[in-house]
């Protein structure tokens, strides 16, 4: 717990007033205005070294559920010793009284009100730091809370220390701490607050790690991404608005840089950084700059991307790239056992790859072979080939009846002028149209389905009527594929405007 003077309105008891307790003297009030606590000076003779006190406050001693927290923090507290998490002494049960380490510094709130805009590696030191922390608190199965530049404190040194563990859960390894649990109450810092924070969704490790993408954002750009007087305003823009970056960001920044941030910023925790580590990985990339470690992290990257592929010759050339960063990586490292493994794991799903191109390829090759000898076939009976190419599967529908899913090659079709048009259900119906198909002919048409999100609905009262730009949907809960573009979704009497942009995946809960 940091003491600062010049941030800190020092109220001096009275002239001789030393109060003692648990071995502590308790020396004078440094502030009150904290909402549940308030943080005295203190000594400790035994070790002859200055303490903070932080006792909770007399009007909340007969409430059951603060004191609960407060005894809570110091058990949280007591079970993480780290050079990055401000640490416990002692704890005062009868007096609600935590004793803490005294840290010569200020808070990241004050160091930014002071200075400003802070130099590209001062920020990543202390985001690296403040991650390093978080991961020794996750490891124990504890959830923050509450990361924010107030809770984040700097020594003299330039060391974090991160504090205030008051409304720190802990979690199980296999679970999450669900919002119900504190009677739909948002807890936190609304800027700083994950989107499942104000929704019935799982709170866990990745909603720290969220909220160091807002501070990161914050130290980056001079502001938190979501910012308004209204707690409402800013619940809906984590749910909905997507950050952006002034133009000139990118002028004195890593272009790298921006897409770590957005990472951590995921509106879906399965988006972003799985663990603290992983999220410091990328950080200490940019700050600490090595070729190999560079070209391993981009090759893990390309990987990654290629097992989530389905399409077989994207899947081989993503898998080229990874195979080439490696081999980079292997000759700046070559003692690097990490590089070699991911260079063997590379070459296997290449190996793979390639015999599924080739297998693919023979397949093709007898289908080519096949639709020869159908189009022979079907010259002598007057039929021609309709080749309909769509970049998503729709429904496709010939004089009004629906003959298959495109993207396909359809045979057989009558010759002669026909009604087309193609259908993703509830989601896009393009123009009817007339094309001509002619005998032993091969007819090719292309549509081009709209980009879209998915939005999820959800309300308080299930089978509830979902009306979206004016027109029934359905009912709740409703899964719906939505144009790129801002929607208006009325449930019941509610309404809400979601903005959807190309493969989003959103929830709204009313």
């Amino acid at each position: 717990m940091a003491i600062d003077p010049e941030a800190t309105q020092f109220i001096p008891a009275e002239q001789g007033e030393v109060v003692s307790t648990r071995g502590f003297q308790i020396i004078r009030l440094l502030s009150e205005q904290g909402g549940t606590s308030d943080v005295f000076e203190a000594y400790q003779p035994s070790l002859a070294r200055k303490v903070v006190a932080k006792k909770i406050k007399a009007k909340l001693l007969d409430d059951r559920v603060m004191k609960e927290r407060f005894q809570e923090e110091a058990y949280y507290l007591a079970r993480l010793s780290h050079p990055n998490i401000v640490q416990i002494i002692d704890y005062s049960r009868d007096d609600l009284i935590l004793f803490l380490e005294y840290v010569d510094g200020r808070t990241l709130t004050e160091v930014l009100r002071s200075e400003g805009k802070l130099p590209l590696e001062k920020i990543l030191k202390i985001v690296s730091q403040t991650l390093q922390g978080l991961q020794f608190v996750h490891d124990k199965n504890v959830i923050h809370g509450d990361i924010k530049p107030g809770n984040v404190f700097l020594t003299k040194e330039g060391d974090v220390k991160i504090a205030d563990f008051g409304i720190a859960r802990i979690i199980g390894r296999n679970t999450t701490v669900s919002r119900q649990a504190e009677n739909n109450l948002w807890i936190g810092t609304p800027a700083y607050m994950s989107p499942e924070h104000f929704t019935s969704g799982e709170i866990d490790a990745r909603s720290d790690i969220y909220a160091v993408g807002v501070m990161l954002y914050r130290m980056l750009v001079g502001r938190p991404p979501f910012n308004d007087e209204n707690t409402t305003k800013i619940a809906m823009m984590h749910m909905h608005d997507f950050p952006t970056f002034p133009d000139d960001f990118a002028m004195d920044m890593p272009v790298e840089l921006r897409r770590i941030t957005l990472k951590a910023l995921s509106k879906s925790p399965d988006e972003r950084y799985q663990s603290s580590q992983e999220f410091k990985n990328e950080i200490d990339s940019l700050l600490y700059p090595r070729g190999g470690a560079k070209y391993l992290l981009e090759a893990t990257e390309e990987l990654k991307k290629a097992k989530g592929q389905r399409f077989i010759l994207k899947k081989k050339a993503l898998l080229a790239n990874a195979q080439k960063l490696s081999q980079l990586a292997i000759r700046e490292e070559p003692d690097s056992a990490s590089a070699r493994q991911l260079m063997t794991e590379v070459d296997g799903h290449l190996r793979k790859a390639n015999k599924k191109l080739t297998f693919v390829a023979i397949i093709v090759a007898l289908a080519l072979l096949l639709m020869i000898m159908a189009s022979v076939r079907i010259s002598l009976k007057g039929f021609g080939t309709l080749d309909v190419i769509t970049n998503e599967p729709a429904d496709v529908y010939l004089n009004g009846q629906k003959i298959g899913t495109a993207p396909f090659v359809f045979t057989n079709i009558p010759t002669g002028e026909q009604s087309f048009f193609v259908e993703q259900p509830g989601f896009y119906r393009s123009p009817e149209s007339r094309i001509q198909v002619e005998k032993g002919k091969v007819r090719n048409v292309e549509i081009a389905i709209p980009a879209g999100g998915t939005v999820s609905i959800t309300s308080d009262s299930s089978a509830t009527s979902v009306i979206i730009d004016g027109t029934n949907k359905g009912q709740t809960p409703l899964t719906i594929k939505l144009p790129v573009g801002v929607h208006s979704i009325q449930v019941g009497k509610a309404r809400s405007e979601v903005a959807v942009v190309e493969n989003a995946r959103i929830a709204v809960s009313f």
